[in-house]
């Protein structure tokens, strides 16, 4: 048994029949012929939609004939998402290669007006990537905890005395406000999965140059941007891979985090509340009202 202590606590598409281009939505011929099948489908201009979303939306089917009428339909069906300004369908190098094109709005013209005036735009992870680089900085990652932690990590800092610099994905009762700049620093911050800004499909987390990373979960999230598993957990098999991280702590628990600290770099610390292999695990927990108590226990070394 191991020590115990008690805590309170958005196209265009290549590849069509041959010769054909196809631009805009039309009225089809009642009598199309039959086309050669597409052998490659190809999708650009897609920033916030996923390529297999906007694939399955077209209604095109790899290795299956394709002929000018399923195109206008593709065209017309992409057309309906509402996510699109515009959409063509073309043929490149004689191949039998089908290729969406699509351009994706600027729906603010605020946003418009910026990527239209010739100056440096920037999200905000990139912002934040700028306030972190002579910092500290604590990363607390998941497709949930990722707030609950964060903010109790921001408020032990603080009521430690370490002035923390702070951004948070929620309001928590026990703070003021969810995002601070201290000059202790140490800077926490709630690290997202999901893209950057609509030019950029760069995970957020991925530009807050961590140190010491907390991975809560890695349960399928946001399907609408990662359609399958594999695409999930990209940015997080590429997070823990960063050299500026010094040590990961993560919980267990959950399905795929094993997968994923495959490819850490860094020293890893794990808990649970059930995996008794952990280096740290909960015991004779106790719920009361809003309190929990629960005892640390710490698994012996080898």
């Amino acid at each position: 048994m191991g020590r115990r202590s008690r805590l309170r606590l958005h196209a265009i598409a290549f590849g069509l029949l041959a010769g054909l281009g196809v631009a805009a939505p039309a009225v089809a011929s009642a009598q199309a012929p039959e086309g050669p099948p597409v052998d490659s489908l190809v999708v650009e201009g897609n920033h916030r939609v996923s390529t297999d979303q906007i694939v399955q939306s077209s209604g095109i089917v790899l290795f299956q004939p394709v002929n000018y009428r399923s195109i206008q339909r593709a065209i017309q069906s992409l057309f309906n998402t509402g996510n699109f300004d515009d959409v063509q369908v073309e043929q490149r190098g004689g191949e039998e290669k089908l290729i969406i094109a699509i351009i994706q709005p600027n729906r603010l013209e605020e946003v418009k007006a910026a990527l239209e005036s010739g100056k440096p735009v920037l999200s905000y992870p990139e912002v934040l990537n700028g306030l972190t680089q002579s910092t500290t900085n604590y990363v607390v990652v998941g497709s949930f905890g990722k707030s609950t932690c964060s903010s109790l990590a921001a408020w032990v800092l603080l009521h430690a005395g370490k002035d923390p610099s702070f951004m948070i994905g929620a309001l928590s009762p026990s703070l003021r406000e969810n995002a601070r700049l201290g000059s202790g620093g140490v800077f926490v911050l709630e690290g997202d999965e999901y893209p950057s800004a609509n030019w950029d499909d760069t995970s957020k987390f991925i530009y807050f140059n961590t140190n010491h990373l907390l991975l809560t979960s890695c349960e399928h999230d946001h399907v609408n941007v990662f359609p399958t598993l594999a695409d999930y957990l990209k940015p997080f098999r590429q997070l823990v891979a960063q050299p500026s991280i010094k040590t990961i702590t993560a919980c267990v628990d959950g399905a795929h985090v094993a997968d994923v600290l495959a490819d850490a770099k860094a020293s890893i610390t794990t808990y649970s509340q059930h995996d008794l292999n952990a280096d740290y695990y909960a015991g004779e927990i106790c719920r009361t009202g809003t309190m929990a108590e629960f005892d640390r226990i710490v698994t012996p070394g080898p």
